[in-house]
């Protein structure tokens, strides 16, 4: 049997060693891929990055291309400006005489992100600072100014985690050199205001707190004329003012909890929504639809106009007097199925709801989740049980088109609580007549 030479025992080393490493980053990246992602950039917060990559020098330096490790300490001033101190190394070769030499990156760069709020944060850098050159073998050192520009990309790992990936055109002065660095490392980010919702995780439970103000309850719309419909709404603490969406779309902005939406169609139905915006302008959930029908236009004699707001003010307190009768169903932890006892209640549902087809109530399904999991996941189950229910109770009889469904996902606990009597509250579907 032929004996391995030392050159390929170390040749075979690095090819091991090579592959365990990349394999240890598949398995980071597939980790924190699994684990809840909260992207956003927060004005006030520190980040470490440490890093890797690769340093191409211009061939008149005589130096050969080289890995490179640095580290990077930043600032954030606001969601879309941020300052970086960066500090880098290489040790490379002269290619002329072979001899080895240390050189060393150091750089102030600004930062501008593109899309703050995203998961993927695309964003752009500029720089100045310098290179300086350890040169060995009684060579002169350099000290050369240098000035950089570039762009990179954070992907949220988790809520104080993110990968991160850079490209860097360096030009060094005296002579003018065009240096290449590429870069991939983690961000670590820390201080700063609390994250929209800091989650803790434990026993495989995610417990969250949101620091941005709970949703506005209870919006009311209360029809006037034929072209004014007047919104109000509950206080939120810790608001600073208040969204108001009409139909969807985004229509004023209000520091107080009532507001005239004037300049209306006669005889045409509204819905609105109202979230709460703190001092940094991050909204909550929006809050519960609240939709009325403009009255009939002037040109109704007045007795008839009269015999309207009359209707419109009985159906709005049958309405107020039976929203809360329809009883909530509720599911088991991540099912959308409808229990026995679920359809049992949908039954009684829909023996009400034809009752007072003359009333032609609408009815709206809210689905709600508990905590656990991604905010996107429970939206979209939120989602699933609405629809369960509402194909339910179309099953029944009930006319499709009185029906609305909504997900508000982990958004409105019913139950603030993190613990299993909480959550059982939670995972629900709500029903509102309008």
């Amino acid at each position: 049997m032929r004996k391995e030479t030392i050159s390929e025992i170390i040749y075979n080393g690095k090819s091991t060693l090579r592959r365990g490493l990349q394999l240890f980053v598949v398995f980071l990246l597939l980790f924190c891929a699994s684990l809840p992602a909260f992207a956003e950039i927060r004005p006030g917060d520190f980040s470490v990055s440490p890093f890797i990559g690769g340093f191409l020098f211009e061939g008149n330096q005589d130096l050969e291309h080289r890995p490179v490790y640095g580290l990077r300490v930043g600032y954030d001033f606001t969601k879309n400006w941020g300052l970086e101190a960066v500090f880098d190394y290489v040790r490379t070769n002269y290619k002329a005489t072979d001899s080895t030499t240390d050189v060393f990156n150091y750089r102030l760069e600004g930062l501008y992100y593109i899309l703050p709020n995203s998961r993927f944060v695309p964003f752009l850098a500029v720089g100045i600072g310098g290179m300086s050159i350890d040169s060995r073998d009684d060579a002169i050192d350099r000290h050369r100014a240098a000035f950089d520009y570039g762009a990179g990309l954070k992907y949220s790992l988790t809520e104080r985690l993110s990968l991160r990936a850079d490209v860097r055109h360096v030009l060094t002065f005296g002579s003018v050199y065009n240096n290449l660095e590429y870069t991939l490392g983690l961000s670590f980010s820390f201080g700063g205001p609390k994250a929209r919702a800091a989650s803790t995780v434990a026993s495989g439970q995610m417990s969250q707190a949101a620091e941005i103000p709970p949703t506005p309850l209870n919006l009311r719309a209360t029809p006037i004329s034929d072209s004014q419909i007047n919104l109000d709404w509950s206080t939120s603490a810790g608001a600073a003012r208040y969204k108001i969406y009409r139909d969807g779309s985004y229509l004023t902005v209000t520091q107080v909890t009532t507001a005239p939406d004037t300049g209306l169609k006669a005889s045409t139905r509204y819905c609105y929504m109202v979230s709460a915006a703190d001092e940094s302008d991050r909204e909550s959930g929006r809050s519960n639809e609240a939709c009325a029908v403009t009255l009939a236009s002037a040109a109704v004699p007045a007795a008839v106009m009269e015999e309207q707001k009359t209707e419109a003010a009985t159906v709005s307190a049958a309405t107020s007097e039976k929203a809360y009768e329809l009883e909530d169903i509720h599911f088991d932890f991540d099912k959308f199925n409808l229990k026995a006892e679920a359809r049992e209640i949908l039954n009684r549902h829909a023996e009400w709801l034809n009752k007072n087809k003359d009333v032609k109530l609408a009815i709206i399904i809210e689905g709600h989740c508990d905590e656990r999991g991604t905010a996107d996941y429970n939206m979209a189950l939120g989602q699933r049980r609405a629809s369960q229910a509402a194909k339910y109770l179309i099953g029944m009889g009930i006319d499709a088109g009185r029906i609305t469904t909504i997900s508000y996902g982990l958004e409105l606990p019913l139950d603030p609580g993190h613990n299993e009597e909480a959550w059982a509250k939670n995972r629900r579907a709500h029903f509102v007549v309008k």
